[in-house]
């Protein structure tokens, strides 16, 4: 058989950011979307989504259970693909996705979520029927942060929570358009909404906190609340950059291959990257 020896070199691509961390990133969002599990929905870089339209969204995936839905991220990519010092930290004790179809990247991003399941269902412990997500490094702000909610099941009653405003949605099941919900009334929980926006907020220390929480009543009508995505606007323009170490820490080794099959290349590093593959001296893909 003809074989074909195939040299791989991985590349990170971290931006000017990580050699000058003294500088900014130009005005940008950051799009955080929580991927879920079984399979999992993660955004591609390059797929423009969001009540506010933006590309490079960072891909949290979901864990079975308790296992693997809290935790912090590594330092997020901004709007134009470059790596910021923003982090988040989650917890939640669920992943799932919700009822609709994927047919493009608006439904991508409202598909899978982050869970809270109470347990037990109508007396909840050990804060089973929130989730808290907490936005680290942002700076001095202000922004505006994006909440967005499906779940897997109609009728989910949740409250979502920053500082002293909280809004309260039946989140859907089934996503058709975005729509912004405006409820602050805790007894109005509004329908045919799936996101709420809360405007102008200044970081405390650099740190916002956003609490979801499920409206308890007996019976259930769902087993849990799902939160599908958080988006921050910088009305201020730019976010603290990345100053973070990254490294290249194994290199992929090269391999022969048959002509028309596929090879596998593997390559580790340390720090917030992206890899670029390439051939030759075309481009290929990121991973």
């Amino acid at each position: 058989m003809k074989k074909k020896h195939t040299t791989a070199l991985a590349t990170l691509s971290a931006g000017l950011l990580l050699t000058l961390p003294g500088l900014l990133s130009a005005q940008s969002n950051i799009g955080i979307n929580f991927a879920g599990r079984d399979p999992g929905f993660p955004l591609a870089p390059w797929e423009s989504t969001g009540a506010i339209a933006q590309t490079n969204w960072n891909n949290i995936a979901g864990g079975d259970g308790g296992a693997g839905n809290s935790g912090t991220t590594v330092p997020l990519e901004d709007s134009n693909g470059a790596f910021t010092a923003v982090t988040l930290t989650y917890q939640a004790n669920d992943s799932w996705h919700s009822d609709g179809g994927v047919a493009n990247s608006d439904d991508k991003l409202m598909k899978g979520i982050q869970k809270a399941n109470p347990d037990p269902d109508t007396t909840p412990a050990n804060n089973t029927d929130k989730m808290v997500f907490t936005l680290n490094n942002l700076g001095a702000g202000p922004v505006d942060v994006i909440v967005y909610g499906t779940h897997n099941g109609a009728g989910a009653l949740m409250s979502v929570n920053v500082g002293a405003t909280t809004f309260y949605f039946s989140e859907e099941a089934d996503f058709n358009a975005f729509a912004q919900g405006s409820s602050v009334d805790p007894n109005n929980y509004e329908t045919a909404v799936n996101y709420v926006v809360f405007p102008g907020v200044t970081p405390a220390s650099g740190t916002i906190v956003v609490t979801a929480a499920k409206k308890i009543v007996d019976p259930q009508v769902t087993d849990g609340i799902g939160v599908a995505a958080i988006q921050i606007v910088n009305a201020s323009g730019s976010f603290p950059a990345n100053a973070a170490a990254l490294a290249i820490t194994n290199q992929p080794a090269s391999a022969s291959a048959g002509v028309g099959d596929a090879v596998t290349f593997n390559v580790a590093y340390s720090g917030p990257a992206n890899v670029q593959w390439q051939k030759k001296w075309g481009e290929y893909t990121w991973g």
